[in-house]
């Protein structure tokens, strides 16, 4: 099971290359892709196993545990993976998501009481 996982995230990461700006590497049985925007770049984490509700077929599934599709339909799954993730704010420099602002926070050194 875990080779097919594996060539299933293999061809994922292929297929989804075609995408102008998008990055995907498999790593630790995961594929960690990154597309990259005029206002910053945004990362996901796509994983792939089998889904007892589906007699255990192997399933593509997003970094929040939500199914994608069946791994077989590589293509299928390539599209929503790109179009969801202009949906995902931008990575900041440090990593996290949204602006200091959309976090409720600053930036070190910059603003705040004086």
């Amino acid at each position: 099971m875990a080779m097919k996982a594996d060539a299933a995230l293999h061809a994922l990461s292929q297929r989804l290359r075609i995408y102008d700006g998008m990055a995907a590497t498999v790593y630790d049985n995961q594929l960690r892709v990154t597309r990259w925007f005029p206002d910053g770049e945004r990362r996901t984490t796509i994983t792939c196993s089998l889904r007892p509700r589906d007699g255990d077929h192997l399933w593509f599934w997003d970094a929040q545990r939500r199914p994608i599709t069946e791994a077989e339909n590589v293509s299928d799954a390539a599209l929503r993976i790109a179009a969801d993730m202009a949906l995902l704010p931008p990575v900041s420099a440090a990593g996290t998501r949204g602006t200091p602002a959309e976090r409720g926070g600053q930036d070190c050194g910059r603003g705040g009481a004086s």
